[in-house]
């Protein structure tokens, strides 16, 4: 019997026990509940109290109506000045006043500075692609001129020398008399730069000049002496005009 009777006290403790954790837990979840709500609601004053515009009994509005404020209108004699109070901007967190101003300003600074470098990296290949169109064109061009110089001065060989012409400087030189040439040309100048009392100013030899001016000569040679343009491809009883006639 008293064996029951402590079993049915245990018993009733523990069903106590149980139903004391199940009303602490409800009570947590009420209180959580309403902690979540109080905040929610806060915000959503706080943000209502920040969109409301000014009532009419606040001192701050009632002292511009007095100086001729109207609500809606700018401030100043011309009422070109601010129509609305300065928005309030919230702090969150614990930083600094005016860390996020200087966050944004760092960020713009970065945004800047890559801009300017993609714009300069653009600008460096545009010069780039322009420097290589220039420089194939030139290239091609002067090995055009090269091509009709040779051809003018074949011409010009064959023609002299049916003339009876025995030599011209106008003609192609053969590869053995143009390193020939070359090395005279060289021990000339080590000579000239070795002595200082012996200075006489030499004009360039022929092969010194540029290829543009050699065959403009050569050309003229040609058309002037005998009638002849290496572009019309024939003799002809006219002197021929290479800025109308010939594609040069």
């Amino acid at each position: 019997m008293a064996l029951t009777e402590a079993e049915d006290v245990d018993k009733l403790f523990a069903e106590y026990e149980a139903q004391a954790k199940a009303d602490s837990a409800a009570a947590e979840r009420k209180t959580l509940k309403l902690t979540n709500k109080r905040q929610k609601s806060m915000k959503e004053i706080r943000q209502e109290g920040l969109d409301a515009p000014i009532a009419n009994d606040n001192k701050g509005f009632q002292m511009l109506a007095a100086m001729g404020y109207q609500p809606g209108r700018g401030l100043g004699r011309g009422l070109a000045g601010q129509a609305a109070p300065v928005p309030v901007q919230l702090k969150a967190g614990r930083q600094g006043v005016g860390i996020e101003q200087n966050k944004r300003r760092k960020q713009q600074e970065v945004e800047q500075q890559q801009k300017e470098r993609d714009l300069k990296r653009a600008r460096m290949q545009q010069d780039m692609r322009v420097e290589h169109t220039n420089t194939t064109a030139t290239k091609a061009a002067h090995r055009r001129a090269e091509a009709h110089l040779l051809q003018a001065r074949q011409v010009c060989e064959t023609l002299d020398r049916r003339k009876g012409v025995e030599s011209s400087e106008m003609w192609p030189q053969p590869p053995a008399a143009a390193v020939e040439s070359d090395a005279i040309q060289e021990n000339e100048a080590q000579d000239s730069s070795t002595s200082a009392v012996e200075e006489v100013a030499q004009e360039p030899s022929w092969e010194d000049w540029p290829v543009q001016a050699k065959l403009a000569l050569v050309l003229d040679y040609l058309r002037q002496t005998y009638h002849y343009c290496i572009f019309c491809g024939s003799q002809v009883s006219f002197v021929c005009r290479a800025d109308l006639e010939c594609d040069t």
